[in-house]
Formats: C-alpha cells, structure tokens, sequence
C-alpha cells in the first residue's frame, strides 16, 4: 500500500507538474475547507464575493500555468519576478478567502462553542502558514533577475547558485528565453 508520503516522494521525483498539482490540491483545501465543512457562505447573496475571489484564483492559476504552456511553444518562459507574483497573488487570495469566511464563522450567531473554537484554530492556522510561506519564499528563493548586454545581446542575467549566474535570452518585461545561454561561476 503506498502511502502519502510515498505519494509526495513520487510525485517529487517524477517532476514539477506532479509537485504543482498536489500543491493547488493542497491550497484549494485550505481555501475551500470552512466553506464546504461549515457552509459559512449559506445565503446567496453573499455568496458572489467568493466567486468572484474563487474566479480570480482560477485566472491567476491559468494565466501562471497556462502561460508558461504557451510560452514553452515558442521557446521562452516567464521571468522570475512574474513566476513569484502570481504564486503570491494567489496564495494571497486564497488566504483572503478563507480568512473571510472564518471571520464569518466567529460572527455567526447560534454557533455552538466547538464550532466557533474549531474556526477560530483554523483561522490562525491558515495565517500563519500563509505567513510564513510568504516569508520563506520571499527570504530564501531570488525572485529578482538583471537585463544586461553580454557580447552585444541583450540577456537576462539570474543567480542560481552561490558564486553562479545563469544568462538567458531577453524576450520583453515578462518572458525570457528558455535556452541557457552562459553559465559564470567563481
């Protein structure tokens, strides 16, 4: 029988798409969980918010993916800046959601104590993973990159290592190339 760390082992192994979805598996659970479990958004009326918010996280996660599936056709894929923004844009709207409907859970009236503990828990614990994944993904992943000249061409320049740079072709403000063009280490 293989388990769920056996799951996330493969899934690890086997490339990034497995990683991507069991991850957007993940993040829909945090956003959708006191929806679901706890009908926080039972009227109607007020439902066309978490649309709206649910819409945006779907643009967000299609334009990101999506995007990158186009771009691979010509040979190109988006910069690191425009990767890190739309991943914090949709883990930020995903925390949104869920700290909304939590906040609507605590403020219903009727509510029995374990209910309302049960949201409370939930609530600090969804901040504080958003937190810190914010945290961690902004202090230790290089979301920055350079346009520079090298030999006459105009290249993206990352760091990928310690002492290491990695330059790609420049395609515009939100994609580069996809070919490694020059490695410079120290």
């Amino acid at each position: 029988m293989f388990s769920v760390f056996g799951w996330i082992l493969f899934a690890a192994l086997s490339g990034v798409w497995p990683v991507v979805v069991l991850a957007g598996i993940g993040l829909l659970a945090w956003g959708v969980f006191p929806v679901a479990l706890y009908e926080g958004w039972a009227d109607r009326p007020r439902k066309r918010p978490l649309w709206a918010v649910m819409g945006l996280v779907l643009l967000v996660v299609l334009l990101r993916f999506g995007g990158e599936l186009m771009l691979r056709l010509f040979a190109l894929t988006w910069r690191r800046w425009v990767k890190s923004l739309l991943e914090l844009v949709g883990i930020a709207l995903l925390t949104g959601m869920g700290v909304w409907t939590g906040a609507r859970l605590l403020r219903q009236a009727g509510q029995k104590a374990a209910r309302r503990a049960a949201a409370g828990i939930w609530l600090l614990v969804l901040v504080g993973s958003a937190l810190l994944y914010g945290w961690v993904r902004l202090t230790f992943t290089y979301w920055d990159d350079r346009v520079t000249v090298w030999e006459g061409r105009t290249v993206v320049s990352e760091d990928t290592g310690i002492f290491e740079e990695t330059f790609y072709a420049y395609a515009g403000p939100f994609a580069r190339g996809r070919e490694v063009l020059f490695v410079w280490k120290d």
